[in-house]
C-alpha cells in the first residue's frame, strides 16, 4: 500500500536510525536543514525525505529520497514517513519538520542513547531564536525531532496520518501522556519558528490549512475521548469530550461568517472527515485607513505609554485570566476605530485575536486593517444561535464518542493496512481535484 502513496527515487538503508523529513514546499528550507544535520557529531543515521528532493549535494548524509504520488499533507507526510521507516526496519525513527533544525551538535546520538536507556519517546526542547537568543516560548513536539523506537511505535501506534493536515502531533502527545510514554530532554535544543497564533494571516488568505487544523482538533478530541473511555479513564474521556464540544461552540461564535470553516468542523463532531476541503470562499475584509482614524495598541507588560492597552505577562493562574479579561473588555469598549497588535502581543495573547475581531477592526503586523464585519444585532443573534448549537451538540456528543470508540484507532500494525487504504482513497480524491 505504501508504494501507491510514495515512490522510491534513490538511496538505501545504512543505519539503525532514520530522520524523516517531509518536504512538500520549500527546497531552500530543506537544504538549510540538511546543512545543519551535516554538522552533527555523528553520521550514524539515515535521512528519509518524503516529497521534493534537495537542490544541493549533502555528501556526508546517507539519504533515501521518496516522491509523493499524491499530496499527503503535513499529517500524511509525517505519518507515512514514520510507517515507511518502520517498514524498512529502522530501530529508531525521528520525525523532523523541514523548518525545525538542530542546534545541539550531539542531538541525534543523544536522542538514540536516551531512547535506548528509557524505552520511551524522547523529545528535545524546541525553541525559536531571535537576535541570536533563545526565546521563552519553547515546547516539546514529536515532529520537532522527537524520537520513537520500534517498540514504542508498536505499543503507542503511529502518527494518525488520516487527518491529512494538522493534529497528529497533539493526538500522539496526549496518548503518550496518558500512558507515561514521554521523556523530555532539555539539554537538547532544536530551532523552530516562533509559534504565533497567527489567525489573521490564516484567515486573510483563501487557503484551507486553517480549516484542517480546526477540524482535526475536534476529530482528535473525540478520538481521545473514545480511547479513554475504552481504557476506563472516565475523567479523561469527559475532558476530551468537553474540549470537542467547546471547540464546536467557539467555531460557531467566532467564525459564523465563514461557513467554509464551520461546516467541516460540524462534520468532524459527528466523526466524519468528509470530502477533501477545497480553498475557502470567504476571507477577512480590509479597511482603508483614512485621516482622522484613531487606534489603540495592544501591549505586553506594564508601562505608561498613552493610548495603549497593557497586558501583564508576568501574572499567572487566575490573575492572568482576570488580566486578559480586563484587557479584552478595555479593547472592546475602547472609543477608537481599530486596535493595533504587534508581534510581542501575538506571541503572548494571539489566541484572543478572534475575540477582538468580533468587537473591533484590527491593524495587523502587515500594516493592513482587517474587520470581522460583525454588527451588534448580528452578534447577539449569533450568540443565541451558538447557545442552541451547544445544546444540539450536547445531545449529539454520545453518538460521536461511541463512533470514535468503535474506530480502528490508534493506527497500529494490526489495522495499518485498513487505515492506509482509507487514506489512499482520500488523497486520490485530492489528486483528482488538484
Amino acid at each position: 500500500m505504501l508504494d501507491k502513496l510514495i515512490s522510491h527515487r534513490t538511496g538505501t538503508k545504512h543505519n539503525v536510525c532514520a530522520v524523516v523529513i517531509p518536504s512538500a514546499d520549500s527546497v531552500e528550507l530543506l537544504d538549510l536543514h540538511l546543512s545543519c544535520l551535516e554538522e552533527q557529531d555523528t553520521d550514524k543515521f539515515d535521512v528519509i525525505i518524503i516529497g521534493k528532493a534537495p537542490a544541493k549535494d549533502h555528501g556526508r548524509l546517507n539519504m533515501l529520497l521518496y516522491s509523493e504520488n499524491y499530496p499527503l499533507g503535513s499529517s500524511g507526510g509525517f505519518g507515512v514517513g514514520q510507517v515507511l521507516a518502520y517498514s524498512l526496519g529502522y530501530e529508531y525513527v525521528i520525525n523532523a519538520d523541514v523548518d525545525c533544525t538542530p542546534v545541539s551538535k550531539n542531538l541525534v546520538c543523544t536522542l538514540v542513547r536516551k531512547a535506548n536507556e528509557t524505552g520511551k519517546i524522547v523529545l528535545p526542547h524546541s525553541a525559536s531564536f531571535e537576535n541570536g537568543k533563545m526565546d521563552q516560548f519553547g515546547g516539546y513536539v514529536l515532529n520537532q525531532y522527537g524520537i520513537a523506537s520500534r517498540k514504542m511505535l508498536e505499543a503507542e501506534g503511529f502518527l494518525y496520518f488520516r487527518l491529512f493536515k494538522g493534529g497528529e502531533d497533539y493526538d500522539i502527545g496526549e496518548r503518550c501522556k496518558m500512558n507515561g510514554g514521554f521523556v523530555f530532554e532539555d539539554s537538547l535544543v532544536v530551532s523552530h519558528k516562533n509559534r504565533i497564533f497567527d489567525y489573521i494571516a490564516l484567515l486573510k488568505f483563501r487557503g484551507n490549512k486553517y480549516i484542517y487544523y480546526k477540524r482535526s482538533l475536534v476529530f482528535v478530541s473525540l478520538l481521545l475521548s473514545g480511547y479513554s473511555l475504552k481504557s476506563g479513564r472516565l475523567p479523561k474521556s469527559l475532558k476530551y469530550a468537553v474540549q470537542a464540544w467547546w471547540e464546536l461552540v467557539k467555531t460557531q461564535l467566532f467564525y459564523f461568517k465563514f461557513p467554509d470553516i464551520t461546516m467541516p468542523v460540524y462534520r468532524a463532531f459527528l466523526m466524519d472527515l468528509g470530502e477533501p476541503i477545497g480553498n475557502r470562499s470567504t476571507e477577512l475584509k480590509k479597511l482603508v485607513e483614512s485621516p482622522g482614524m484613531e487606534g489603540r495598541r495592544m501591549v505586553v507588560g506594564r508601562g505608561n505609554e498613552k493610548n495603549c492597552i497593557y497586558f501583564d505577562s508576568s501574572s499567572r493562574g487566575i490573575a492572568k485570566k482576570v488580566d486578559e479579561l480586563r484587557g479584552l473588555a478595555e479593547a472592546a469598549l475602547s472609543k477608537c476605530d481599530f486596535i493595533e497588535v504587534d508581534k510581542t502581543f501575538l506571541d503572548n495573547y494571539g489566541w484572543e485575536v478572534p475575540l477582538l475581531l468580533c468587537a473591533k477592526p484590527i491593524k495587523y503586523t502587515d500594516g493592513q486593517i482587517y474587520r470581522g464585519g460583525f454588527g451588534t444585532l448580528e452578534m447577539l443573534t449569533n450568540i443565541a444561535v451558538a447557545f442552541f448549537v451547544g445544546i444540539a451538540a450536547m445531545l449529539a456528543l454520545p453518538f460521536g464518542i461511541f463512533k470514535a470508540s468503535t474506530m480502528e484507532y490508534p493506527i497500529k500494525k494490526g489495522n495499518l493496512a485498513e487505515n492506509l487504504a482509507e487514506f489512499l482513497a482520500y488523497v486520490e480524491k485530492i489528486g483528482r481535484n488538484a
